[in-house]
């Protein structure tokens, strides 16, 4: 009795859900009700593999949830809640050719990794399935037709607030007779669609999920010159490990996401999140996604993926120009740097005598030197294209004249690979004195990473910090003090040269407690913006000077009117003394009006001492006129 009423409860699920398809002849239904009975049996709706096709994600209620948004993604209404129903719908309308989906392809065609998956695991007879052709599908494989897949990490680019933390995207390796031919290959990009590239409302829109995230495919040449050559941003590319058969269950679930869309959330889902759901479907063992709970930095999904054992087979690191051109201008002699300013100031004079004297292999140099330089420049300098481009035909020329080749050169990378980084989020306990007075502190940072970290595997001279919070315990009055909440907090220095000209800026928003007379234990609400210049002793950048002038915005109410505004100067140098061992210090002064404080000035020396990749000592003293500070910390990233 009990198998009765289950068998016409399912007769009753199977008339639902083809009353939403069509009528298929007698025996496919006999078949199907056959089939959606045993995949209830084998409980194939609660399988991972099954989450894992349909992005299904556990709630905080104990419910599902698929990250897809896409209404076209699902055949059953619930989909989106219900793995079951899901699965139940999928059968289904796998015995119909309705044409569904952004290329409006019969289902079976639509998703070929559910097909495929659910074909294996009930052992579908395919003679009662209708016969269909793929040509969409197919086209699309032969387009791409990869041996073997790699993961490319494009370096932070913090001029861009959609970049400063990096970028991620799988590169699709082509099966070719002869040698590799990288920049024919396709790659798969996952971004946010947005209709601007800056402002307030870009930044909300990508904090609260208002841009739709897709899948693309575009040809990786394009993505070497938009991010090598147009943003100059190193390129690391890491060779995956992975099966024909891996790679293609890659293919068959990517062309499944062409038919839906995820909301976009800077934090987390984001360009590299869902990069990691192709390799799980790949690979059903390695769970990633599900190891990031709030945010997911491109740099931490790499190192993800580099520490997982035998999945990559090796890394290539892939210049951008700008580090393209100094180094071959520090390859030069101070003679030949000369010609390289002479040359790129008044193109004519690659034809003096003087410079037709040089040795040809010099000549060569320079002109490559400054070929590079130009090429730099028209993308740069969008307004001047036209010249530089007919700049460039003048060089090109005198360099064909040559007639000899450039030799190879193997251009060292800036930092260490990206994976070798350190943790983005962070701890630090330490102790100290303020005015004779010892207190303990305890720090959290969310994210990033600033300039005393251990640099090892990020851009030299940039600083990203979300959430930085500080707080002191003073032992003598049991008082807890909030000295510093860093919301977030950007520098970018650029080292100036004879060749690169590029303003550094900082910007951060920040709750502090002043350390002078204006208050007593308050807090302040402060925004800061400002510009400068830096330079570098080295083409490595080990050693920086910087200067910046501020502008910085005040509010609370200790404050008279209850707002100040001021601006300041700010003068530094850091430098790596040895690769563990860091030194930094600045000159501070700020100028207030409506303040009882107008001139405000400190010094502040910072040394840190790198004991493990994510283990640090920071050691740091602070003057001011009236008020003397210094700290040891211990920091631990995690």
């Amino acid at each position: 009795m009990h198998r009765f009423f289950a068998f016409i409860s399912l007769l009753l699920v199977f008339q639902g859900s083809l009353s939403s398809v069509h009528a298929i002849p007698p025996d496919q239904q006999t078949y199907l009700i056959q089939l959606q009975h045993h995949s209830r049996e084998l409980k194939l709706a609660e399988k991972r593999y099954w989450h894992i096709l349909l992005h299904y994600k556990s709630t905080l209620t104990g419910e599902w949830l698929s990250e897809a948004d896409g209404p076209d993604f699902f055949f059953s209404p619930e989909g989106q809640t219900n793995p079951e129903a899901e699965l139940e719908a999928t059968l289904a309308f796998l015995f119909s050719d309705i044409a569904r989906g952004r290329f409006k392809q019969p289902p079976i065609c639509a998703f070929p990794a559910r097909y495929q998956w659910i074909k294996e695991q009930l052992n579908i007879n395919t003679e009662y399935l209708p016969h269909v052709e793929c040509p969409d599908y197919e086209k699309f494989l032969k387009l791409v037709n990869p041996q073997a897949i790699t993961l490319v990490f494009a370096s932070a680019y913090i001029n861009s607030p959609s970049s400063m933390f990096g970028h991620t995207f799988f590169r699709l390796d082509q099966k070719t007779e002869g040698p590799p031919t990288p920049l024919l290959d396709y790659v798969i990009n996952y971004a946010a669609n947005t209709s601007t590239d800056g402002g307030v409302m870009y930044v909300l829109n990508g904090l609260a999920g208002g841009f739709k995230g897709t899948f693309s495919i575009m040809p990786y040449y394009m993505k070497i010159q938009e991010y090598n050559e147009w943003e100059s941003r190193d390129l690391w590319e890491y060779r995956l490990q992975l099966s024909p058969e891996q790679i293609q269950r890659i293919l068959q679930h990517l062309w499944e996401l062409s038919n839906t869309y995820f909301d976009y959330f800077f934090f987390k889902e984001n360009c590299s999140y869902h990069l990691l759901s192709l390799l799980e479907v790949a690979d059903p063992e390695l769970d990633f996604q599900s190891r990031f709970h709030v945010w997911a930095a491109p740099v931490e999904t790499l190192r993800m993926v580099a520490r997982q054992p035998s999945l990559v087979r090796d890394v290539v690191f892939r210049p951008a120009r700008s580090t393209h051109i100094r180094f071959k201008y520090q390859q030069l002699s101070e003679q030949e740097q000369q010609w390289f300013h002479q040359i790129t100031q008044q193109i004519d004079n690659v034809r003096l005598p003087e410079f037709e004297q040089l040795d040809p292999a010099r000549k060569a140099a320079i002109l490559d030197t400054i070929s590079d330089y130009l090429r730099y420049q028209m993308a740069e300098d969008k307004n001047n294209r036209a010249l530089y481009q007919e700049q460039q035909q003048t060089i090109l020329s005198a360099r064909s004249q040559l007639g000899i080749p450039s030799p190879p050169l193997e251009i060292p990378p800036v930092t260490r690979p990206p994976d070798e980084s350190h943790e983005t989020s962070r701890i630090m306990l330490g102790t100290g004195m303020n005015d004779g007075i010892s207190f303990m502190e305890l720090g959290l940072r969310a994210s990033y990473h600033e300039l005393m970290d251990n640099t090892s595997g990020y851009s030299p001279g940039a600083q990203i910090e979300f959430f930085n919070l500080r707080l002191r315990y003073i032992p003598a009055n049991s008082q807890v003090q909030m000295p510093q909440f860093l919301l977030i907090n950007v520098l970018s220095l650029f080292p100036m040269d004879s060749v690169f000209r590029q303003i550094s800026w900082k910007a951060s928003v920040e709750l502090y407690q002043p350390t002078y007379e204006i208050c007593e234990d308050c807090l302040l609400f402060r925004g800061t913006g400002g510009i400068g210049l830096a330079s570098s002793q080295e083409w490595d950048h080990r050693t920086f000077y910087y200067g910046l002038l501020e502008m910085m915005l005040d509010y609370g109410p200790a404050l008279p009117e209850n707002y100040r505004l001021g601006g300041g100067l700010r003068l530094g140098t850091m430098t790596d003394l040895t690769p563990r061992w860091k030194l930094h210090g600045f000159l501070y002064t700020q100028v207030f009006q409506k303040s009882s404080e107008t001139v405000i000035s400190e010094g502040v020396v910072q040394q840190r001492y790198t004991l493990e990749q994510n283990q640090m000592l920071l050691l740091e003293g602070k003057w001011q006129e009236k008020h003397q500070e210094w700290s040891l910390k211990f920091g631990l990233n995690f």
